[in-house]
């Protein structure tokens, strides 16, 4: 079972409802707010993450080759909302939560265009393969990824599993008072022999099975 399989098993019991569109091949989570949805998929040689609202209408937040780059943001926006449904107290990233340049991971940087479509440029002065669009020249969602990055796809999602975002961003737990006073997050998830996790991206059609 690869990696994106198990976000789809994750989430199908315990956040975004997910489905498979043959005609688009892509996968669709639907979220927290009526009528809002993620989607995820491959056109093109390339990886797209994107949302819709109520008016149905996707659009593409995030496109790059790298598989990896693409389900760093997949499990960041589909896993925090499944935390949100089991009470789990959030991951605030970065810590502080302030979302500006000045938080961006330590040696990174961003490259913004004038029609707000921004890259991540590495500490050693590589700009990665990928293309995001931000909502304001504060750039939030690249300075979430900035430091998303330090992680493994695979470090991330058992995180996100764990209620208290352990083994790898229990720094990053922010308890919720409303949380808090019904107690510590219930219905802990038991742990996932990652040894056997697939390390072929594959295609998003391969998912389908996990939705049906």
């Amino acid at each position: 079972m690869t990696l994106l399989q198990k976000l789809v098993e994750f989430t199908r019991h315990r956040g975004p409802m997910p489905s498979y569109r043959d005609d688009t091949n892509e996968l669709i989570f639907d979220g927290d707010i009526e009528r809002f949805a993620f989607h995820f998929w491959e056109e093109n040689g390339l990886w797209h993450y994107g949302e819709s609202g109520s008016n149905n209408k996707r659009s593409t937040e995030l496109s790059t080759p790298d598989f990896d780059i693409a389900l760093r943001w997949l499990i960041y926006n589909v896993a925090g909302s499944a935390r949100h449904r089991l009470r789990f107290h959030p991951l605030r990233i970065p810590i502080d939560g302030a979302l500006d340049h000045e938080n961006i991971a330590t040696g990174w940087s961003i490259q913004l265009d004038d029609d707000l479509i921004g890259q991540l440029i590495t500490p050693d002065g590589k700009v990665l393969d990928m293309q995001m669009q931000v909502s304001t020249r504060r750039a939030a969602q690249l300075v979430i990824l900035s430091h998303l990055m330090a992680y493994t796809p695979e470090q991330l999602l058992t995180s996100y599993m764990d209620p208290y975002g352990r083994p790898h961003l229990t720094q990053y737990l922010h308890e919720d008072p409303a949380l808090t006073r019904i107690g510590k997050p219930s219905h802990p998830i038991p742990p996932l022999e990652t040894a056997n996790w697939g390390k072929s991206p594959g295609h998003v059609s391969r998912a389908r099975s996990a939705t049906s």
